[in-house]
This record gives structure tokens, sequence and C-alpha cells, in this order.
């Protein structure tokens, strides 16, 4: 560049040696043709020192990664590894609490659902009989019997009171797990007593008893 300089310049004088020996003036348009030309030069200089500059720049920045102010920097891919197995891991434990704790609500709902049902049972029966006791208290004494053993179907026959306790003991053997049954009567009293086990409902269960007293005549 400073050699083109040099030769434009060389050229310059040349031409004003001939001017002088011409007995002429420097033209302007010489003047004007150096001017550029050094301008031309200082320019592409300066372009040239700003892009090696800026392509520095652009290669730090490539570099260096981007990083939030206040936050910690991004992990590689070798410190994520294992990640996502944590955390399907701790999912997978999560749902397995959830159903076990469901699962234990509703074993005590049926539970429960049981034991309410065989009470029912055990009430309506009972009534039933203290009923039927109303409707024949001039036998009441022949009412008195413990009732025990396998389902038992009721026969008919007999009187109505052996019909009554045949009856209630078809009820309380076939319609209750495990039952047995008393009868107790004394003067106008009736006690009824039931008992029965849910042991195929629960473990280690105790004996259910249920007890009813009324006046039947």
């Amino acid at each position: 560049m400073y050699a083109r300089m040099r030769l434009q310049l060389d050229g310059e004088g040349s031409r004003r040696a001939i001017a002088k020996s011409h007995g002429g003036t420097e033209m302007p348009l010489a003047r004007v043709s150096l001017a550029v030309a050094f301008a031309t030069a200082v320019f592409c200089r300066c372009v040239d020192v700003h892009g090696k500059r800026t392509a520095s720049q652009f290669d730090a920045a490539a570099v260096t990664p981007l990083r939030s102010p206040g936050r910690a920097p991004f992990l590689s891919i070798s410190q994520q590894r294992g990640v996502s197995l944590l955390e399907v891991m701790i999912a997978v434990l999560v749902l397995a609490v959830g159903i076990l704790g469901a699962a234990s609500l509703q074993l005590n709902a049926i539970r429960y659902s049981a034991s309410a049902g065989y009470s029912t049972q055990a009430s309506l029966i009972a009534s039933d009989l203290l009923d039927r006791m109303r409707a024949n208290s001039a036998s009441l004494e022949n009412y008195a019997a413990s009732i025990e053993g396998d389902c038992t179907k009721s026969k008919g026959g007999g009187n109505i009171a052996v019909r009554d306790l045949a009856d209630f003991t078809e009820a309380v053997t076939c319609y209750l797990p495990r039952s047995t049954g008393a009868i107790v009567i004394s003067g106008d009293r009736a006690t009824i007593s039931i008992s029965w086990s849910e042991a195929r409902t629960v473990a280690d269960a105790e004996d259910t008893r249920f007890v009813v007293s009324s006046v039947v005549r």
C-alpha cells in the first residue's frame, strides 16, 4: 500500500517536473488524485484493523457460555445423566403409596359395611321373634331355648312356638357367620341374645354380640 502511494507520489513529481519544464503550473486534477489516493489508503487500513478486532471479540463470545446474572451455570450432559430415571422412580414410589392408601381405605369400608349389615340382620331377626312371642304370649315359656351349630333349615310342623323357634334357628345359623343364639324368659320379659364372628372379613376378630330385651306379655 505504501509502495503504491510512493509510486503515485513519484508520478506526481514527474508530472510537476514536466509542467515546470513547459513553463506551466501544477494542475488541480493531480492534487485531487493525490488526496483521494491517500484517503483511500487510510480508510482501508482502518477497516482492516477494525475487522480483525471484531472477529476476535466474536470468537471470545462464542467460546464463553451465556450465563444469566445470579443463576447457577448449566449442567453438562454427563452431570445430568440419571436425573430422569431418579424422577421416574420417585414418581412410581409416590404412586405406590397412594395406591396402598386407597386399597386400605377400601378394605376398611368393606369391613365396616359387612359389620353394619350383620348388626342390622341380627336386629331384624330378634325383632321378628319378639313380635311372634307377643302374638303367642300364652305359650311364652315354650320359647326358652339355646341355639348353635351349622345352618339348619326349618322343617315346620308342631305347635306355633316350635315353628317360631325353627324359623329363628334357621335365620340365626344361616344368615350370620358362625353364630349362636339364646332366648331367656323371665316372667313377662324375654331376652334374646345373638352372637356371631366376623373372622371371614376381619383377621382375628372377636365375636360380636347383639342383645335385646322386651316385655312381651
